[in-house]
C-alpha cells in the first residue's frame, strides 16, 4: 500500500504544483509591477469569495464519497441527483456571491469592475461542478495521474498568462483574476469528458421532494463544518478589514501567506489522495495501515515546514529587497508551522465523515472557526497583523488535536497525540528563535533533518508496511 501511496503523493501532490513552483520564481519578475496594495485587493476579493464558499456545494461534497462505497452499483444515479441539485443551486448561488463582490469592488474603485465580476462568477455557474465531480470520480478510481496532467496544463497555461497580463500589459491584481478564469475552463473542458462522455453523467433536475430532504439531512449539517475552513483560514482578512487596516498593511499580511500557500497547496493535496486509501482501510477495518498512514505523514509535514521556515528570511530576499517586506518572513514562520495540525486532524476526524457524523464534526472543526474570529475581533484592534498571523497558529493546533479529547469521539486506534504536540509546539518555537543564525549553521541543521527524516520512514516502512 505505502509504495503506490508514495507514488501517487509525488504523482498528485508534487507533479501539479510544478508550475506554481514556476510561478514562484517568477514572482521576482512580477514584485516591479506589483505593490502591497496589489496584494491587499487581490487577499481581499477571495477572503470575500471564500465567506459563501462554505455553503457552495450545501455540504453534498461527502455524500459522492459515501455514495460511491454504499450504493457501489448504482451510485451513478446518486451523483445524478447532486448534480442536479448543485445546478440550480448554483444559479442562487453565484447570485450572492455577485451582491457581495459588487459592493466591495464599488468601495475599492475598481476599474474594469464588469468584466472582473464575469471572470469571477462564470465559473461559478457553469465550470465548478463539473470539475468537482470530475475530480472526484479520478480520485476514487485511484486515477491520481489523469488529474495531475489535467491541473498540470491548467497551472502552467495561469502561470505564463498572469505574466504576461502583470508585466506585459501592467493588470496588476487583475492578471491574476483573469488568467485564474481561463485556468478553470480549461479544468471543466478536461474534466467534461470524464463527467459527461465517459461516465455519461448528467444532472437530474426532477427530484422527489422526500429525496430532496434525505439528500440535505445528511448534508446540511456539513455546511458549518465546511465554514470552519474558511473562518480559519480566511477570515482574518475580513476582520483587518472590518478595522480598517490600512490597505498596505494587508496587503503585507497576505504577500506573507504566498509561501505557505504553495506548501498548503502540496499538504491539501496529500491529504486529497490519503483519503481514498483512509476509507478503504478504514472499510476493511485495517485501522494499524491508516495509523502507519498519520504517523508517516505528520513526520514528513514537519520536517518540511521546519525547513522551509528556517530559510524564509533567505526565500524572501531573493524576491524582494524592499523595507516594506522586511518583516512578512516572521508572519510565515508562525503560518506555516501551524499546517502541521493536518496529519492529527485526519486522524481524528476522518471516521467521523465515513460514519456522517456532523454533529461531532461542528464541536472539533466550527468551534475552531469560531475561536479564530472571536480572538482576531478581540486582539487585532491592538496588535494588527501579528494578532492574526499567532491567532491563526492556535486555531489551527486546535482544530488538529482537539478531536482527541472531545468526549465521544471514538478513534478507530489510539496515537500518543500528546507527544505530538509538544513537538510541534517546540519545533515552532525553536525555529523562530534561530531564524537569524548563519547560512552554514542552516545548512548544517537541513542536511541533519532530510537524513534523519530518510531514516525514520525507511524504518518506520520496514517494520510495518502492509501489517
Amino acid at each position: 500500500m505505502f509504495n503506490k501511496f508514495f507514488t501517487e503523493t509525488a504523482i498528485f501532490a508534487i507533479l501539479p504544483q510544478l508550475p506554481k513552483i514556476l510561478n514562484l520564481f517568477i514572482l521576482p519578475f512580477l514584485m516591479d509591477h506589483l505593490d502591497t496594495k496589489d496584494f491587499g485587493i487581490y487577499g481581499l476579493v477571495l477572503a470575500y469569495m471564500g465567506a459563501t464558499a462554505f455553503f457552495k456545494d450545501l455540504g453534498l461534497y461527502n455524500s459522492f464519497f459515501t455514495s460511491f462505497y454504499n450504493y457501489k452499483y448504482r451510485y451513478k444515479i446518486v451523483w445524478s441527483k447532486i448534480f442536479g441539485i448543485l445546478t440550480i443551486w448554483s444559479l442562487p448561488y453565484t447570485v450572492i456571491v455577485g451582491f457581495i463582490l459588487f459592493f466591495f469592488l464599488s468601495s475599492m474603485e475598481i476599474e474594469s469592475m464588469s468584466l472582473l465580476l464575469f471572470v469571477l462568477l462564470f465559473p461559478l455557474l457553469v465550470f465548478e461542478n463539473t470539475i468537482l465531480i470530475g475530480n472526484v470520480k479520478y480520485r476514487l478510481d485511484f486515477k491520481i495521474t489523469q488529474i495531475a496532467i489535467i491541473t498540470s496544463i491548467s497551472s502552467v497555461v495561469s502561470v505564463g498568462l498572469s505574466y504576461v497580463l502583470i508585466v506585459e500589459y501592467g493588470l496588476g491584481y487583475l492578471g491574476w483574476f483573469y488568467s485564474m478564469f481561463v485556468s478553470s475552463a480549461i479544468n471543466f473542458i478536461c474534466f467534461s469528458y470524464v463527467v459527461f462522455v465517459k461516465e455519461k453523467i448528467f444532472p437530474i433536475f426532477k427530484i422527489k421532494i422526500r429525496t430532496l430532504k434525505a439528500f440535505l439531512k445528511i448534508s446540511l449539517p456539513f455546511i458549518p463544518h465546511n465554514y470552519s475552513s474558511y473562518l480559519v483560514t480566511t477570515s482574518d482578512r475580513l476582520v483587518l478589514n472590518f478595522y480598517k487596516v490600512d490597505i498596505n498593511e494587508i496587503g503585507l499580511y497576505n504577500f506573507s501567506y504566498q509561501f505557505p500557500h504553495y506548501f498548503s497547496v502540496i499538504d491539501h493535496a496529500i491529504g486529497m489522495v490519503a483519503f481514498p486509501y483512509y476509507m478503504e482501510n478504514y472499510s476493511k477495518k485495517n485501522h494499524t495501515n491508516n495509523k502507519i498512514l498519520f504517523v508517516i505523514l505528520s513526520k514528513l509535514l514537519l520536517v518540511g515546514t521546519f525547513t522551509i521556515c528556517l530559510w524564509f528570511k533567505e526565500i524572501i530576499l531573493i524576491f524582494t529587497n524592499e523595507a516594506q517586506y522586511e518583516t512578512a518572513y516572521i508572519f510565515s514562520i508562525i503560518i506555516l508551522m501551524s499546517f502541521n495540525y493536518r496529519p492529527f486532524y485526519m486522524a481524528s476526524t476522518w471516521h467521523l465523515f465515513q460514519e456522517e457524523n456532523s454533529k461531532m464534526l461542528l464541536k472539533i472543526s466550527f468551534f475552531a472557526g469560531i475561536i479564530n474570529v472571536s480572538l482576531n475581533l478581540i486582539f487585532i484592534p491592538f496588535f494588527g497583523i501579528k494578532a492574526a498571523a499567532i491567532i491563526t497558529f492556535i486555531s489551527y493546533i486546535y482544530l488538529g488535536f482537539s478531536g482527541f479529547l472531545i468526549k465521544g469521539n471514538v478513534l478507530p486506534i489510539k496515537y500518543d497525540f500528546k507527544r505530538y504536540f509538544l513537538i510541534i509546539i517546540s519545533s515552532t518555537l525553536f525555529v523562530y528563535l534561530i531564524r537569524d543564525i548563519s547560512v552554514n549553521y542552516k545548512l548544517t541543521l537541513t542536511l541533519i533533518l532530510i537524513f534523519y527524516l530518510y531514516l525514520t520512514i525507511k524504518n518506520f516502512i520496514k517494520k510495518n508496511n502492509d501489517k
